[in-house]
């Protein structure tokens, strides 16, 4: 992907997100060597999970870490980036994503700021 996004790099990048810019330096950083250990990993969790599923139906998480964060005024404009956040919010969907699970948040009711719980 950023292979593909360097040629648009110099006439926009100032069109893109913090948090794409972000990711476009760690992806320029990664060697084929680092891919390929990385899709091993993946293909021994893959392979791990489909063991595990043949003894139960489902994995039950919460749904985030956390509530919804506040989402300051400038934050559509200028965009946000806040590792602390994100790791919060990404932290139980990491699993299903990695490994193209299927996954559904259910709602199961509210915190004491009265902002949505699920699992």
């Amino acid at each position: 992907m950023s292979a593909m996004m360097e040629k648009y790099w110099k006439d926009h990048s100032h069109e893109l997100g913090a948090d794409v810019v972000v990711t476009l330096a760690i992806a320029r950083s990664l060697t084929t060597l680092d891919v390929h250990a990385a899709s091993k990993v993946r293909t021994f969790i893959i392979k791990y999970m489909q063991k595990l599923f043949k003894d139960i139906d489902f994995i039950v998480t919460p749904t985030t870490a956390t509530t919804a964060p506040e989402l300051f005024d400038d934050a559509i404009e200028k965009g946000e980036s806040n590792l602390v956040v994100t790791q919060k919010l990404m932290r139980f969907v990491f699993l299903a994503n990695f490994c193209g699970l299927p996954a559904i948040s259910v709602p199961i009711g509210y915190d004491e700021n009265n902002l949505p719980i699920g699992i």
